[in-house]
C-alpha cells in the first residue's frame, strides 16, 4: 500500500454517529499517512472544521442532533470559496447516490464502505488541498 507523501498531507474530518465507523476509518487513513480528526457527534464537527481546517470532511447522513444534509449546510455557511473542504457523503440509504447529487457532494461511500474505496476517495483530495494550500495566504504573525 503507498502512504501518503508528507507534502500532501492534509486533515482529514470523519464524522459518524457510529464509533465503530469513526473508528476504522481514522486506522485505514492514518495507516495510509493522513492526518485524522474525528467525532461521533455532528455537533462538534463544525468547530473542528474551523479549527484543523480539513481538505475532506467524510459525514454521515443520518446522525441524532444534527443530520448530515444540516452540517453541511453549516459548513457552507463557514467556508466559502477555495476554503471549503471538499464532502464524501457516508450512507446506508438506498437513495444514497440521488441525495449526494442533491446535495452537490464531492463523493460518496455507501455502507458498509470498502476500505480501498475509502482511500481512493481521500487519494483523490490530495492535489487539490496541496493547490489550495499554495496559493493561500500565509496566516497573521502575532
Amino acid at each position: 500500500m503507498n502512504r501518503v507523501p508528507p507534502a500532501e498531507r492534509c486533515p482529514i474530518l470523519v464524522v459518524d454517529d457510529d464509533a465503530d465507523v469513526v473508528t476504522l476509518a481514522r486506522k485505514v487513513l492514518e495507516h495510509a499517512g493522513w492526518l485524522v480528526e474525528a467525532t461521533t457527534d455532528p455537533r462538534q464537527a463544525l468547530e473542528i472544521a474551523k479549527r484543523v481546517r480539513p481538505c475532506l470532511v467524510l459525514v454521515d447522513l443520518m446522525m441524532p442532533h444534527m443530520d448530515g444534509e444540516e452540517l453541511l449546510f453549516a459548513l457552507r455557511a463557514a467556508f466559502k470559496g477555495d476554503a471549503m473542504p471538499k464532502i464524501a457523503l457516508i450512507s446506508a440509504a438506498y437513495s444514497r447516490t440521488e441525495v449526494a447529487k442533491r446535495l452537490e457532494v464531492d463523493a460518496s461511500l455507501s455502507k458498509p464502505f470498502d476500505l480501498n474505496d475509502l482511500r481512493d476517495v481521500a487519494a483523490r483530495f490530495a492535489s487539490a488541498h496541496r493547490d489550495r494550500a499554495s496559493s493561500r495566504p500565509p496566516p497573521p504573525t502575532r
